[in-house]
């Protein structure tokens, strides 16, 4: 009997559809690098929201240029533990949208010159946010390079910046540093430590910026005043294992909180003001998600 030459579809339809499923199997069994990334990976989506704090130091205004804000987030879980702890992933990773660690996306952020000396004593500013799929590895900051301060004279300076890779700096996240208090959200808070970042070089300034993520839910702060408000007064917070922050006090009431400090530490905080004796407090611990109140410093 013979057959209409109609019959064989079905059969060639099963054919090819057995080799679409032994190409996609195959792929899936093979990494051959970032083009085999799924892009909308079948997992949780969530919004991450990324906040500015900073530590301060003796200028009127540090002003910083913020070109881009990014983070960089794991679409296939493949190297889900790596980046933790910086085994594989060296940073290595600005030249590529998307690589075998994830992809980077970009928060909703403008492009701006802010004074990040504006942001302490608890203060913090969010400078953008994107729904995300999975974790999130990195974040990265572009700068420009109009950054500069103003000092106690009103004198304004440029500073130069200085960075390893391109005008770029990464902060790794680990899952400590994620707050996930509400429900579908993340919040990463970095903290600019301007003391450390800020250096004079004969009559010129240079910007090497320092941060650190933290979580105000799981690491705690430290509050108090100081009385009188001199000028020029400082809080310094050390662990003795060269970790060190520290605040300005308001100059209206002599408040300071310094936050991000990590519970199961022993500090010394340490008020320093010109034409004063320094006054120390040692032993100093604090609890998650709390405020360890120092009271009213007198200086003398």
């Amino acid at each position: 009997m013979k057959q209409s030459p109609l019959s064989f579809l079905p059969r060639l339809t099963g054919f090819f559809t057995f080799l679409a499923f032994l190409g996609i199997s195959l792929s899936s069994c093979s990494r051959s690098g970032s083009a085999d990334i799924d892009p909308n990976p079948p997992t949780g989506i969530r919004n991450v929201n990324l906040f500015l704090s900073d530590a301060p130091a003796d200028f009127k205004n540090v002003f910083v240029d913020i070109q881009q804000v990014e983070v960089k987030v794991d679409l296939d879980r493949t190297h889900e533990f790596d980046n933790s702890y910086g085994d594989d992933d060296e940073d290595f990773d600005d030249t590529e949208e998307v690589d075998d660690y994830g992809r980077w996306v970009t928060l909703n952020f403008a492009p701006q010159t802010l004074d990040v000396l504006a942001l302490r004593n608890g203060i913090e500013r969010l400078l953008g946010n994107a729904t995300v799929p999975t974790r999130i590895r990195k974040v990265r900051f572009t700068l420009g390079q109009s950054s500069y301060l103003v000092d106690g004279d009103e004198k304004r300076f440029r500073m130069t910046l200085i960075t390893e890779r391109e005008n770029l700096v990464y902060l790794r996240v680990k899952a400590a540093d994620m707050d996930n208090t509400l429900p579908g959200n993340v919040d990463l808070r970095a903290d600019f430590d301007l003391a450390s970042s800020v250096e004079k070089v004969g009559d010129d300034y240079i910007i090497r910026p320092r941060m650190r993520l933290f979580n105000v839910q799981t690491d705690g702060n430290v509050t108090g005043s100081i009385s009188p408000t001199p000028v020029g007064a400082r809080v310094v917070i050390t662990d003795g294992n060269g970790f060190t922050t520290g605040a300005i006090p308001t100059v209206e009431e002599g408040f300071f909180r310094v936050r991000g400090l990590k519970p199961g530490t022993v500090y010394t905080v340490t008020v320093i003001a010109p034409d004063y004796t320094p006054y120390e407090i040692r032993d100093v611990m604090v609890n998650p998600g709390e405020d360890t109140p120092l009271g009213e410093i007198n200086l003398r």
